[in-house]
C-alpha cells in the first residue's frame, strides 16, 4: 500500500496496525512532517515513510494508492501525467483511492474546500502557494480512468464542502 500525502503518518500507522499481512509505504515531501512519522511509538517494520516529491518518487508495484488531498497540488496537465505513472505500478485488482475536493460540485460548496486551503497554506500547514493550485474534475477523473482499464466510483461525498473520496479499481484480465 503506498500513501501520498502521509503528513504525519496516522493513517499509514493505523492501517499497519490493521492489517498486519501489508507493506505500508508513505510518502509525503514536507521533511518536518516526514520526521514526526518517522517517530511514531508502535510502528511495525513493514511501515516505512519516506520525504519525497510525488512526482519524482520511483514507485514499487502496488495493491493500493492512497492519495490524500494531493492532487490538486498539480497543474491538469501535471496531474494527468503523474496518474499516469500510478497506474502503471498498480497491480491487477489494485484500488485506487483519492480523496480531493471535486470542482463540479455546487460554487459553495467548492468555495468552502478552497478557504480551508487558503487557510492551510497561510498559515504555513501546507507548504505550498495556493495560486498555483489546481482542483479536479470528477468528470474528468472518470473519463481518465475509465480510459485506462479502471472502473471508477464516487464513494462519499461531504455535504458542507466538495470534499469527495472516488476510487478506481484496475480490471483484472
Amino acid at each position: 500500500v503506498t500513501i501520498l500525502g502521509c503528513g504525519y503518518g496516522y493513517m499509514s500507522l493505523i492501517l499497519a496496525l490493521a492489517d498486519k499481512t501489508k507493506s505500508i509505504v508513505g510518502i509525503d515531501f514536507d521533511s518536518e512532517k516526514i520526521s514526526i512519522a518517522c517517530n511514531l511509538n508502535s510502528a511495525p517494520e513493514r511501515l516505512q515513510f519516506v520525504c519525497s516529491n510525488m512526482t519524482s518518487f520511483e514507485y514499487s508495484m502496488s495493491d493500493a494508492f492512497i492519495l490524500g488531498d494531493v492532487l490538486h497540488y498539480l497543474s491538469a496537465t501535471e496531474q494527468e501525467a503523474f496518474l499516469l505513472k500510478i497506474i502503471e505500478c498498480c497491480n491487477e485488482g489494485a484500488r485506487i483511492l483519492i480523496r480531493e475536493s471535486d470542482k463540479d460540485l455546487l460554487k459553495y460548496r467548492h468555495d468552502k474546500s478552497v478557504s480551508t486551503e487558503v487557510i492551510s497554506t497561510a498559515i504555513g500547514f501546507n507548504k505550498y502557494d495556493f495560486e498555483k493550485m489546481s482542483f479536479v474534475s470528477g468528470k474528468t477523473l472518470k473519463t481518465f480512468f475509465e480510459s485506462n482499464g479502471f472502473t471508477f466510483e464516487k464513494v462519499v461525498e461531504s455535504k458542507k464542502n466538495s470534499n469527495t473520496l472516488f476510487m478506481a479499481v484496475k480490471e483484472q484480465k
